[in-house]
């Protein structure tokens, strides 16, 4: 997410977050504006009760989802709160650092692939015969719901014929590219 990106989140945050601006109740004093931590940014030093948002991305899982789930780890005695910015899949943390540091890492434990999530891959053949390649990964799938065939990876060569492009779930673009690996082997030769 560009630099841009992450401010403007945080600029919702205030909203999202409800953070306390105002006099506190039964006070006469303000309340501290939380300290905006980015993404990849440290976690300042500081006073170890100092409230901070931090801005997290989301990478594969939702937000919003990010968000419920964290909801269910939150200390309302902390003024601990959560919220997801659905535009810029951003989850947005309202906690004291050590808090910060916990949410963080639960975000981090939950954020991954899933097995269906797609990666590409470009395979550089020593051989060349690319389109030839591409072709015979094509041809490798299983039938899927409803008898329709269902694509083991999609793969696609480059103009030069040197790459294959491959692009389906992580494992089985691994498993293609140790195919390729096998199969790229020299032409043999005419009339043998």
């Amino acid at each position: 997410m560009e630099t841009k990106g992450w401010i403007a989140a945080a600029a919702v945050a205030v909203a999202a977050l409800a953070l306390p601006v105002g006099a506190q109740e039964g006070a006469g004093e303000r309340a501290a504006i939380p300290r905006v931590v980015g993404p990849g940014e440290p976690i300042p030093a500081g006073p170890a009760d100092a409230l901070l948002v931090r801005v997290l991305e989301a990478r594969y899982a939702r937000a919003a989802m990010l968000a419920m789930t964290l909801q269910h780890f939150l200390d309302s005695r902390r003024e601990e709160k959560v919220a997801a910015v659905q535009d810029s899949e951003t989850v947005l943390i309202q906690a004291r650092p050590d808090r910060v540091r916990f949410l963080e890492a639960l975000v981090a434990a939950a954020d991954r692939p899933g097995p269906n999530h797609e990666v590409t891959d470009v395979v550089e053949l020593r051989h060349g015969r690319a389109a030839e390649l591409a072709v015979m990964l094509g041809v490798l799938g299983k039938a899927g719901k409803d008898g329709h065939r269902e694509d083991f990876v999609r793969a696609r060569p480059d103009p030069s014929n040197r790459h294959v492009v491959i692009v389906g779930p992580a494992a089985r673009v691994t498993q293609a590219r140790d195919i390729l690996a096998k199969l790229d082997k020299p032409a043999a030769a005419e009339g043998k």
